[in-house]
């Protein structure tokens, strides 16, 4: 473990945008998934630095079991059913920190730099109420993304 590390990220996609989770507590209860991610979190807790989950696409059901691992950020928050910025900070704001969900595959690439600039102000305005929101894209960046609207989506937060 590196001493100066303030978080560690795990990569793991649990669906796709077309396939749903089909039946988190079955997952729960027959070990499945969720066995081996208490490991990490407590790892991680034990060296004073934060968890940060990386899965994709549509995991709302699956998101109070991060929770309950010890997750401390859930990346990225992608815009799709059942992920919207409002919902996600009602139901789970006051137990994890949400980082990114500006929109790369439609709003990044074609959007204008004032659509990308209010997008990143709304999610901002949501998500970081009494803190927990870290501003980004909804994945990384990728060639396609005119260099005006990285600059707005920063701006947003005055940077």
């Amino acid at each position: 473990m590196c001493p100066d590390a303030s978080g560690m990220q795990r990569w793991h996609v649990y669906v796709s945008v077309q396939l749903r989770f089909p039946c988190s507590k079955h997952y729960k209860e027959h070990g499945g998934f969720f066995s081996f991610l208490h490991k990490y979190p407590n790892l991680c807790h034990q060296h004073n630095i934060f968890y940060v989950q990386h899965s994709c696409d549509v995991i709302r059901s699956i998101i109070p079991y991060f929770i309950e691992c010890g997750v401390d950020v859930l990346d990225p928050i992608q815009k799709v059913t059942n992920m919207e910025p409002e919902g996600l900070k009602r139901d789970f704001g006051d137990k994890l920190c949400f980082h990114g969900g500006i929109d790369t595959q439609k709003l990044l690439p074609h959007g204008t730099p004032e659509e990308v600039r209010a997008e990143a102000e709304h999610f901002i305005e949501v998500l970081n109420r009494n803190g927990g929101y870290i501003l980004g894209p909804s994945q990384n960046f990728e060639g396609d993304v005119p260099v005006e609207n990285i600059l707005a989506l920063y701006a947003a937060r005055g940077l």
